[in-house]
């Protein structure tokens, strides 16, 4: 945040910097780290990457609309939820879920679909 110790000690050519709050901590890079290496923090059996458009991993689509749909489809796309999962069951070959109201069958989906990231 602009004006915070945290970066001031940036600015001031520190080559890695923590942000330590009551409730979170934050290590902070002075570049973009690659999925790969930022993976490796991790131990969890599954990882959800919200906005990664830049690993080639299955991806859930959450769309608003057919147009939303049509404009941000990928062949890595393996199942759409989102606001449309109110009004589509299916498009195309893709199953349409409501995360709100079937959540079961999306984990079942997700965990069949995942696969182990560093073989990426």
């Amino acid at each position: 945040m602009e004006g915070s110790n945290t970066d001031r000690h940036r600015k001031a050519g520190a080559g890695q910097v923590t942000a330590r709050g009551l409730y979170e901590t934050d290590i902070l890079f002075k570049k973009r780290l690659p999925m790969p290496e930022i993976l490796k923090f991790y131990d969890q059996d599954f990882v959800i990457l919200e906005g990664v458009t830049d690993f080639g991993v299955p991806k859930i689509l959450c769309a608003s609309s057919i147009e939303d749909v049509m404009e941000r489809i990928h062949p890595s796309v393996f199942v759409l939820s989102g606001v449309i999962s109110n009004k589509i069951s299916r498009f195309k070959s893709l199953s349409v879920i409501n995360a709100v109201t079937d959540i079961e069958r999306l984990t079942d989906l997700v965990e069949s679909t995942a696969m182990d990231w560093e073989s990426v």
